[in-house]
């Protein structure tokens, strides 16, 4: 590790996943249900409540670990139909850590044959059910993320040694977030056992893989530059999530305005549902819409060019669709002098953060969703360019 590193505590480079803000929807539609519909809603405000509060205990441990650590909260990734949203990803000088949050009401037991058993108390019965595994859904995590970092790599050799050390380099585990949760692990496969702990181990845990491994330190730069890479991956979730409930209206209609984009329900990969207050959240899966090669921008009339953007993000749609066009062409032609997928310039969330913040100097950019010191100091000069031309 470099001598003059400073960096002593964590940092989040993205936090929140905006499960509050989908919480607030969904009870804004409970009037508009019939009964059963109301039923259905309760149940996943309930599960949404528990996975909200097990997002925040994980969050707290991160925060009071007092460790030089990069986190990412809620970074959905997608590659075609391929989808994963990670719950939290934690880049440290050694390891990075993919985490998927547990907030399972009951006792979980975990067999010789790496089976899920959870059981649970009503009053003087106890009832066992198999929950979908965790540790599963923690591997399609991993396999899409590495194949999304073999596709940075430049040439064979780099996409050669990323690939030999990612296992290396790279950590999954499985955190119960329920303190009131007992974990009995006694048949379980060691390499089993080692992927779940509880919340308030998850500090020493990753503190003991961190002194264990043999790798060298990253410096301060170089595991924000390791974390910038993962942020720089994340693509807009646009499922919605409330058209499952359109068949229980009571009356009126739902105003399609106010579904929720971007958020998580109760399904994972396969469809299966994860109730009880899963933290993670499944993915549903929706076509790439990067990539596209839309052509050089034409000139703009003397009227175009005398004022288009008024500063206080006051452009028309005609306009807009203009400053779109070009950033997008811009992502294209670069992704491909760069080899790379085009979202990893910049993604769509991010291009709409540029919309409506309009960044005048880098220093603004900065402040853009996904724009870090090293995205500003590789792109930032001529995304500021694009803009410069529809400034008032």
């Amino acid at each position: 590790m470099g001598f003059f590193n400073r960096m002593k505590e964590p940092v989040f480079l993205k936090k929140g996943s905006g499960l509050e803000e989908r919480l607030e929807k969904l009870k804004s539609l409970e009037p508009l249900l019939n009964e059963e519909g109301r039923a259905k809603l309760k149940q996943e405000i309930r599960n949404l409540e528990a996975g909200i509060l097990g997002e925040r205990n994980i969050a707290f441990e991160l925060e009071n670990s007092h460790m030089p650590m990069y986190i990412i909260h809620d970074l959905y990734l997608r590659d075609g139909d391929l989808t994963s949203q990670i719950d939290y990803l934690v880049v440290t000088r050694k390891i990075c850590f993919i985490i998927e949050c547990k907030n399972l009401y009951g006792n979980i037991e975990i067999d010789s044959q790496g089976t899920f058993v959870r059981t649970m108390e009503f009053g003087w019965q106890r009832r066992k059910e198999g929950i979908y595994s965790p540790i599963t859904q923690n591997q399609r995590h991993m396999a899409l993320l590495r194949k999304l970092r073999l596709e940075q790599s430049k040439g064979f050799l780099s996409r050669f040694l990323r690939d030999r050390s990612f296992d290396e380099d790279h950590r999954a585990i499985v955190v119960l977030a329920n303190p009131k949760t007992v974990l009995d692990a006694k048949y379980a496969k060691k390499e089993v056992k080692s992927q779940v702990i509880r919340a308030d181990h998850l500090v020493d845990f990753i503190r003991e893989a961190c002194e264990e491994s043999r790798a060298a330190e990253l410096s301060d730069k170089e595991m924000l530059n390791w974390a910038q890479s993962y942020l720089d991956m994340e693509q807009e979730n646009e499922a919605d999530y409330l058209r499952k409930y359109e068949e229980y209206k009571a009356a009126g209609n739902i105003d399609r305005r106010e579904n929720v984009r971007g958020s998580r329900d109760g399904t994972d990969y396969g469809g299966r549902n994860l109730s009880g207050g899963d933290c993670g959240r499944g993915n549903p899966s929706g076509g790439n819409r990067v990539g596209r090669n839309y052509g050089d921008r034409k000139p703009m009339s003397k009227t175009q060019e005398s004022k288009i953007y008024d500063g206080d993000g006051g452009f028309d749609q005609g306009d807009r669709e203009r400053i779109i066009k070009d950033l997008r062409s811009y992502r294209w032609n670069t992704s491909q002098a760069e080899g790379i997928k085009p979202y990893m310039v910049f993604n769509d969330k991010q291009m709409m953060d540029l919309l409506e913040k309009f960044p005048a100097n880098e220093q603004e950019l900065k402040k853009v969703f996904g724009f870090g010191d090293v995205k500003v100091e590789k792109y930032g000069a001529e995304i500021i360019g694009i803009l410069d031309q529809y400034r008032g």
